[in-house]
């Protein structure tokens, strides 16, 4: 039963400091604006944006993927 449990689990992207384009659909200047605002954000009021593309999140739904980034990635805390 373990085996199967963690064969069904999936693997997340890999956090690229506040930016993760696994799916490679942003652009450097795009990149370095999210990086920026991200930055300034963080000045300014102490929160930070973290951004993660994706091709698919498989038979997960867009909330529950996402839960599962900010999890992993320990977003919020």
């Amino acid at each position: 039963i373990l085996a199967m449990l963690s064969a069904s689990v999936l693997a997340y992207p890999s956090p690229d400091g506040y930016v993760s384009d696994s799916a490679g659909i942003l652009d450097e200047d795009t990149i370095k604006t999210i990086r920026d605002t991200s930055d300034a954000l963080f000045t300014s009021r102490g929160a930070r944006i973290a951004v993660c593309t994706v091709n698919s999140t498989d038979s997960e739904s867009v909330r529950d993927y996402a839960a599962g980034v900010f999890k992993d990635w320990n977003v919020g805390n």
